[in-house]
């Protein structure tokens, strides 16, 4: 195998490494490989099972122009899976290909409401109590249980050792650097916010070597955005890392991903998943490839014709069941205008969930996907709303990813997809959230519609 010489540099992720070769294997094909740079890193965060059906797309795509990508799974969505769970099935399938590396995102992306702490940051304000039985129950034990369980867990249930982490939010404090030095195994991590300690490696600078892709939005991938990005990055740098989440990708979002990766592809950049480009850069060698897993299989299905939702367009004078939620710093008034439901916000509030225009009693059934569509349209200026799907009595339980959707003065139909992975249910809540914002809005033709076999 030929030997690469390699030349340290400044990178936006650690390489965390206990020697530093100057040269060594690159890989562990018959071929030398041949590198373009900067060398493409996409970090695709959220992996959990009611997003699995959003990063299936992303997976059949680097798969099928054999791409590298690597995905950052929350592993308390692995309790309780059996080994026939989609999750599961598509997990371990993803990994086998070797195209695709599992990485460490923390067990459940925890963060306080006011942001005082993070799962991996400040964790001695976490007041909840599935800590209380810790020794001490002090910051360094709370990150260290987190991640412990979730490496063993992802051992467990997929058969998988991950060597990459990505905190939550991209937040850590000093005393995570504890925590990794616990975890020999760990090889690379994305965007430290604090120095790590105890390894012999890079010096960085948190964003140094991030292309954002995403404008206006979680998910909301952007062609465009990244080019003018793209135009102006550093093209001296030995890597970019772009970072997106699929879980949030409408089809636009999807569509750009591909764009964006295409275009990388056409101007010869070489992609590689980060415990490749941590063997690369210390002339290590990969493990022998997988076996390569049976795909999950594909029911293939088609989008239902029955509207689940009641008086979905409006008509006549009453507006049940719909209601309408105020907080105590926000009013609004619901009416119907000529077919449409009428939103006149009198006070938007501070927050997009201070006025809300709602439908509860919504039955969903677990393993089934839907789509909401909807018509809507601002009576002012251009703004933007959200929609979401939630629990009628437990409002902190989602069955669906929030969705934002900018409006204009000129009726325009929208629509959003989900799959219920939440045990079945005769309490959803299909809601949108117009506050925060002033300009009163339009909506009609609302309907919930589910995706039945072919």
């Amino acid at each position: 195998m030929k030997k690469i010489s390699i030349c340290l540099v400044l990178l936006s992720i650690v390489v965390i490494m206990t020697s530093c070769l100057s040269e060594g294997k690159a890989n562990t094909a018959e071929e030398p490989l041949i590198v373009q740079g900067p060398i493409v890193i996409l970090k695709l965060d959220d992996l959990r099972d009611n997003s699995v059906d959003k990063f299936t797309p992303v997976a059949n795509y680097i798969l099928e122009n054999n791409l590298k990508a690597s995905f950052g799974i929350n592993g308390k969505y692995l309790e309780g899976k059996t080994e026939d769970d989609l999750f599961v099935v598509s997990s371990k399938y993803w990994d086998s290909t070797g195209n695709i590396e599992i990485w460490h995102h923390g067990w459940d992306h925890s963060k306080a409401s006011d942001r005082s702490w993070y799962e991996y940051k400040g964790r001695d304000k976490d007041e909840r109590t599935e800590y209380a039985d810790l020794t001490t129950n002090s910051n360094y034990e709370r990150q260290l249980r987190d991640f412990q369980k979730n490496q063993e867990i992802v051992k467990e249930v997929l058969g998988i050792t991950m060597h990459t982490f990505g905190s939550p939010y991209n937040q850590n404090d000093e005393t995570f650097t504890e925590v990794i030095n616990q975890f020999p195994e760990m090889k690379v991590v994305f965007f430290p916010r604090t120095p790590l300690t105890k390894q012999i490696g890079l010096s960085i600078t948190t964003d140094a070597g991030r292309l954002n892709i995403e404008n206006g939005g979680t998910g909301k991938a952007d062609y465009d955005y990244f080019l003018a990005n793209y135009e102006s990055y550093d093209k001296t740098m030995d890597y970019m890392v772009l970072q997106a989440h699929p879980g949030y990708f409408n089809e636009e979002g999807l569509e750009a991903f591909k764009q964006i990766c295409a275009y990388l592809v056409a101007q010869g950049h070489t992609f590689m998943t980060p415990y490749e480009y941590f063997m690369y850069k210390t002339g290590g060698e990969m493990p022998e490839p997988k076996e390569v897993l049976t795909p999950p299989p594909v029911e293939e299905l088609v989008l239902g014709t029955t509207n689940i939702l009641v008086n979905g367009d409006f008509a006549g004078s009453d507006s049940s069941p719909w209601s309408v939620y105020n907080a105590e710093s926000a009013d609004s008034e619901l009416s119907i205008v000529d077919g449409e439901a009428y939103m006149n916000i009198l006070n938007p509030g501070a927050n997009a969930w201070d006025v809300q225009l709602k439908q509860g009693e919504i039955q969903l059934e677990q393993g089934k996907r839907y789509r909401v569509v909807f018509t809507a349209r601002a009576e002012g200026e251009e703004r933007t709303i959200e929609s979401n799907v939630i629990d009628d009595l437990n409002t902190k339980l989602s069955y669906s990813n929030k969705e934002t959707f900018t409006i204009t003065k000129d009726a325009k139909e929208f629509y959003y997809d989900f799959s219920m992975y939440e045990a079945t249910t005769q309490t959803g809540r299909l809601r949108f959230r117009l506050g925060k914002l002033e300009g009163n809005v339009f909506i009609d033709n609302v309907a919930l519609y589910e995706y039945v076999p072919k």
